[in-house]
């Protein structure tokens, strides 16, 4: 049996396996589903950081009871959203996080953590030069949604921050034992969870921001122009 370690064995598969994407790449986006006439709806906003995307969600359309951490970012007053992202957590907590980092968190599987951050003005204003889409959900693809992210945290229950946010108000928070690697990053992290609300994304072909965005924009319009 090799000695090598996991971590051979896990860059090998990687070598291996990179040639496939774009043959991944080639299965068709799910269709948009309808939404019934009358249904109740809320607005998903994707805020485009250059390398990954941020969900951000209207904080009163949000229950505290059902994702507790909400309580730590009302701290500072109620926000108009709160905006969430997942990540590797030595790579996403890092105020200047070097090569070594980043190539730690893409080529072995790493803990993380989820980004949580009250926005307190219209999100242009707080996203200046920033892309973002605003996507309807329906009402019950919105609570399923919520309930994916919130039940990312390591204590659903009583989350406890681990480091400041990397702007506005808010915290890092241990996630659970799911592992950040090069084939689930952030943006495969985010697709799910929209794939949870009902849009029409492909989350298993989702590696980089730019194929998020493209589809998320069959359903979504722009609140600002890249």
């Amino acid at each position: 049996m090799s000695q090598r370690g996991p971590r051979y064995t896990y860059l090998c598969w990687l070598v291996l396996l990179t040639p496939l994407i774009s043959l991944v790449a080639c299965r068709p986006v799910p269709a948009p589903p309808e939404v019934r006439p009358g249904e109740p709806t809320h607005y998903v906003y994707l805020v485009s950081h250059g390398r990954h995307v941020g969900i951000a969600l209207h904080r009163e359309a949000l229950a505290a009871e059902r994702w507790p951490a909400l309580d730590t970012l009302d701290a500072w007053g109620t926000p108009r959203y709160v905006e969430v992202g997942w990540g590797d957590m030595r790579y996403y907590t890092a105020g200047a996080p070097t090569w070594a980092d980043g190539a730690r968190a893409l080529f072995w599987p790493t803990d993380s953590v989820l980004h949580l951050v009250g926005v307190h003005r219209p999100l242009p204003e707080a996203f200046p030069q920033r892309p973002i889409l605003q996507v309807e959900v329906a009402a019950t693809g919105f609570e399923r949604l919520v309930d994916f992210i919130a039940a990312h945290h390591a204590d659903a229950t009583a989350p406890v921050p681990v480091a400041r946010s990397l702007y506005g108000r808010g915290y890092f928070f241990a996630a659970d034992g799911r592992r950040y690697h090069f084939f689930y990053n952030s943006n495969r992290w985010a697709a799910e969870a929209l794939e949870r609300a009902g849009v029409p994304i492909a989350s298993s072909i989702i590696l980089f921001e730019h194929q998020l965005m493209a589809q998320a924009a069959r359903t979504g319009r722009p609140l600002r122009e890249p």
